[in-house]
């Protein structure tokens, strides 16, 4: 079991290049079978302050260089993801005009014409968002709010007048 935890501790991360273990000690990690009994000084080291700034140095060298990595990954992720999705930004705000997607069912079939985006010709305003959750709550012209909440792929600004 002990050595299970080390192989998943080497192993280096995809995103950054780096293992866990050789990101905390500063070096190259050196594996069990790599050390030899002669090799090994069981005195240790008396911690200067000179010694202590380069560790410290080394270590900041290491999370600076994986940090830069992981966020260059996270932005190459985030642009595949958003291209594979269609994502598109929010920028509407309450007061807006906006029309509603329609989801059609497998059980209701309708034609070519039907409506995609409703309501036909006229528009809701959002009345509240939440981004947290992604969803916008609309009212009507007469300013009746809706009680179902919908979310910001159902929605488009109303290009009417």
């Amino acid at each position: 079991m002990y050595l299970g935890l080390q192989i998943i501790r080497c192993d280096p991360s995809s995103a950054h290049g780096y293992a866990p273990g050789e990101i905390m000690l500063g070096r190259a990690l050196v594996y069990p079978c790599e050390i030899d009994k002669d090799d090994v000084d069981f005195e240790g080291t008396k911690m200067t302050a000179p010694l202590l700034m380069s560790l410290i140095e080394i270590h900041n060298e290491n999370f600076g260089a994986a940090c830069e990595k992981i966020k260059a990954y996270q932005a190459k992720y985030k642009q595949k993801y958003d291209k594979k999705h269609k994502t598109k930004i929010f920028n509407l705000k309450a007061g807006d005009c906006v029309q509603l997607k329609r989801i059609r069912t497998k059980k209701a079939k309708g034609g070519k014409n039907e409506l995609k985006w409703f309501p036909r010709n006229s528009f809701y305003t959002i009345f509240r968002i939440n981004k947290k959750r992604k969803t916008i709550q609309v009212k009507n012209k007469t300013g009746h709010i809706l009680k179902k909440r919908f979310n910001f792929d159902r929605v488009r600004h109303f290009k009417g007048h």
